[in-house]
């Protein structure tokens, strides 16, 4: 086999050409687009939120998903109906279930 440099074109089919790869700088951030060659559209996927419930067995899981979709940290929704972080967790993981004073009407 003759080295990549001896072939002109590398058309002569005895060796395998591996180019490096030329990206350079910082990897792009990946946003849940992808971009089809040569068309104008793209398609957008809506990334899930992790830890986000997919079925709700509980009354735990309803209160996460509200968390959630309020866009509010253990701590701050904690404090907001005056209860321990703690606490919190419990119910929505279904550890423990909320007393009667907590759920509303």
């Amino acid at each position: 086999m003759r080295p990549a440099n001896d072939c002109p074109a590398h058309s002569c089919g005895n060796h395998q050409v591996i180019t490096p790869n030329r990206h350079y700088g910082p990897p792009k951030q990946r946003i849940g687009r992808v971009s089809l060659p040569f068309y104008r559209w793209s398609l957008t996927v809506r990334r899930s939120v992790p830890g986000y419930p997919v079925e709700l067995k509980h009354i735990g899981g309803h209160i996460l998903k509200r968390r959630l979709d309020l866009g509010l940290q253990q701590k701050e929704a904690a404090r907001l109906i005056d209860v321990h972080p703690r606490c919190l967790e419990n119910w929505e993981y279904g550890r423990t279930k909320p007393a009667d004073r907590f759920i509303p009407g």
